[in-house]
């Protein structure tokens, strides 16, 4: 049991490092003010989220990667840069945070056409997402352009080949290493196991998009290949995609670098309804 226990706990450090360190390094400080706590009950699950009120027109939808939950976007909520878009959202995605804790959601799209549910109905909004949740972000292009106007994906986990389970993604699968590791790591590699095969899904979709995306990637990413913009842009539509390469950044870009995804969406324009 001490040979179990010794690889369990090692198991525990290599997954912490390789998944966890995309959502808990330490966000830019903010007031969170008026960010508004909801529930909706949709498609038999109940998904948290919340909403920072905007004086604009165009929504903002926040999807967070794995593990992780709504307040990994705290900064962005708050921002007074973004107050001249509308509503802006961050949910807690399936089996995160406050959305039914560890009844996690594996199937990417299944996912998106869940947090569809989320975006406003009379007006296209812009959906970011970051790691895991920029596939999520993507689908919801593909499968609602009515809804979508454009995609800023940072850090994205989007390619096939380079999303391939690690050999330690199939240990900690193993049930009898299950007890030493924490349930948010095995709730992420839960979903990270499929993932590949998924991505390869997407890329078979991913020709018929319609709406523009900035791909934001920093340019020393230890968890997302830096290369995987490379990949994208022989999928996606020339005329559709912009990227963005930060050196010197990993995967907290996000953190790090805010000003990068704010001129990001500041970019963007979405018709008026």
């Amino acid at each position: 049991m001490t040979t179990w226990r010794t690889l369990g706990v090692g198991l525990v450090a290599i997954l912490t490092h390789s998944l966890a360190l995309a959502e808990t390094a330490t966000a830019p400080s903010v007031n969170n003010t008026n960010i508004v706590s909801h529930h909706l009950i949709a498609e038999g699950h109940q998904l948290h989220y919340v909403v920072k009120q905007g004086t604009g027109k165009t929504p903002l939808l926040f999807i967070h990667g794995s593990p992780g939950d709504w307040q990994g976007w705290r900064f962005y909520l708050d921002s007074p840069q973004l107050t001249d878009f509308g509503d802006r959202i961050a949910a807690d995605r399936m089996g995160f945070g406050l959305s039914e804790p560890s009844k996690i959601m594996p199937d990417v799209r299944q996912q998106a056409q869940l947090l569809a549910n989320l975006l406003p109905q009379n007006r296209q909004s812009i959906v970011v997402g970051h790691s895991l949740g920029a596939p999520i972000a993507v689908w919801l292009a593909l499968d609602h352009p009515e809804l979508v106007c454009g995609v800023v994906s940072i850090a994205g986990s989007l390619s096939a080949r380079r999303e391939t389970a690690r050999w330690y993604n199939t240990l900690a699968s193993w049930r009898i290493l299950q007890p030493f590791i924490p349930q948010d790591m095995l709730d992420s590699n839960a979903e990270m196991l499929p993932l590949s095969q998924q991505l390869t899904q997407l890329a078979t979709t991913l020709p018929r998009l319609t709406t523009p995306i900035i791909l934001i990637q920093g340019q020393d990413d230890a968890l997302v290949d830096p290369e995987t913009v490379d990949d994208m842009a022989k999928i996606i539509p020339p005329s559709l995609l912009h990227i963005i390469r930060v050196s010197g950044q990993g995967h907290f870009v996000i953190w790090k670098k805010p000003d990068v995804l704010i001129n990001a969406l500041r970019s963007m324009s979405c018709p008026a309804l």
